[in-house]
């Protein structure tokens, strides 16, 4: 199982602090950003050009913390998506996340972002991901499986907010993806810990995001490979 430490910074140093914690022996770490419209919370940054250290990121080119040692994919939690994906893109993460509930016109937003990204066997290409809500009908992803690299569940019913109760309705939209485009990438993000990375492992997932229960553990690097164990 592949574990994505999820990290909602409230600031560029915050987000470097989180970093700095897992970049020793995680390959990825999962940026939250949030807009307060979306989803209830904001995150840093909800809008890159109030944040001259994040400005500053995209100037150097990708100049991101902890860059030498982690990739970062970041969840678009935010209204409109398709007016801040080039910022992330920008500032070189390798998946950008976006939910498709959050977008008017998901279809030119998938379309922009394949006609501008670089080649799929290129090491600069940025992947997309579609994240989906619990309550949303698995039929709203079916148009995109042929035009996105993984599919995201939410495991929780109150996204945006860590430590929430695990959903197991989901396990059931895991098995109907993956019997539909059995290789198509899955992720569950939400609700996460040792009980539930079995429970959506067993459904077909290969990817979790893990928050609160692994940077609230008492040993991160242990809880870090306790999970992946699972």
């Amino acid at each position: 199982m592949n574990i994505i430490p999820a990290i909602i910074p409230r600031s560029f140093h915050d987000l470097e602090d989180h970093i700095y914690e897992v970049k020793d022996f995680s390959e990825t770490v999962q940026i939250d950003v949030m807009d307060g419209i979306y989803v209830p919370e904001k995150s840093w940054p909800y809008k890159i050009v109030q944040d001259p250290d994040f400005a500053r990121a995209i100037e150097d080119g990708g100049n991101m913390p902890g860059w030498e040692n982690v990739q970062f994919e970041v969840d678009l939690m935010v209204s409109s998506p398709e007016t801040v994906w080039r910022d992330w893109v920008k500032a070189g993460v390798s998946r950008i996340i976006v939910h498709l509930e959050s977008t008017k016109d998901l279809k030119t937003l998938i379309s922009d972002f394949k006609e501008e990204n670089v080649p799929k066997d290129s090491f600069l290409y940025c992947q997309l991901g579609l994240a989906i809500q619990i309550d949303t009908n698995n039929e709203e992803l079916y148009p995109y499986l042929e035009d996105v690299d993984c599919v995201q569940f939410m495991g929780i019913k109150k996204i945006g907010y860590q430590g929430q109760d695990f959903d197991e309705r989901v396990l059931e939209k895991i098995k109907d993806i993956k019997k539909r485009k059995p290789d198509m990438v899955v992720s569950v993000d939400g609700g996460m810990d040792e009980e539930t990375i079995p429970l959506v492992r067993e459904a077909g997932a290969e990817r979790v995001a893990v928050g609160s229960a692994l940077f609230e553990s008492e040993n991160i690097k242990e809880t870090y490979k306790y999970f992946k164990s699972l």
